[in-house]
């Protein structure tokens, strides 16, 4: 499994001072409501800052973000995950993408990001695959791609940069960005259909 960015940015780099993940994690193996707390202490503005880049309504994400502790309760155990920190990034940003689609398909509308990456990815309303699996697929096809293609594709639609922000961290144009992301989503396509996703 891999960890998303955690390794290459300091998304999920420990912060001094708080418990370390693994004691964390042994709160909510106890079902003690400190968990809850002290990983928002720990991870709330990593997690409000994800939901809030994807939504860009304050209310909204604000909401995301609760519905991520939640999620995170109810997910471990038995989930054990070995950095809780790009495991509740992941969480949020599944939620606010959920939130996106459902938005999106009420009002014809889109967000940006939803859009684009929906184009790589099977209906995830249809019943022929679990969330879990394809989560699994697209961590296994980020491992076959370079650093160059993988930490783009992180910043857009794992943590919900621009592509200005992307292109300014990256050193590059935006339409180099624009191009990049097109090549590694159309190459995200064609692994998932090989895999045996109808998109």
């Amino acid at each position: 499994r891999t960890r998303g960015p955690g390794k290459e940015m300091p998304m999920a780099a420990e912060r001094a001072g708080f418990p370390d993940d693994q004691t964390l994690i042994g709160l909510f193996f106890d079902r003690d409501e400190r968990a809850i707390a002290e990983t928002k202490k720990k991870y709330g503005a990593l997690i409000r800052t994800i939901a809030l880049r994807l939504l860009t309504n304050p209310s909204d994400a604000e909401e995301c973000e609760n519905d991520a502790y939640f999620r995170l309760w109810n997910a471990i155990p038995p989930a054990r995950p070995d950095d809780l920190g790009a495991y509740a990034a992941k969480t949020v940003r599944n939620l606010a993408l959920d939130r996106l689609e459902k938005d999106n398909a009420q009002k014809r509308g889109g967000h940006q990001l939803a859009l684009e990456l929906n184009e790589a990815l099977p209906d995830r309303r249809s019943d022929d695959y679990a969330l879990s699996d394809l989560t699994g697929a697209i961590d296994a096809f980020l491992r076959t791609v370079e650093k160059r293609e993988r930490i783009p594709f992180l910043l857009r639609y794992f943590h919900g940069f621009s592509i200005d922000e992307i292109a300014d961290k990256c050193g590059c144009s935006p339409g180099a960005v624009k191009s990049q992301l097109l090549r590694t989503r159309n190459k995200l396509k064609s692994y998932l259909e090989r895999g045996g996703y109808t998109l």
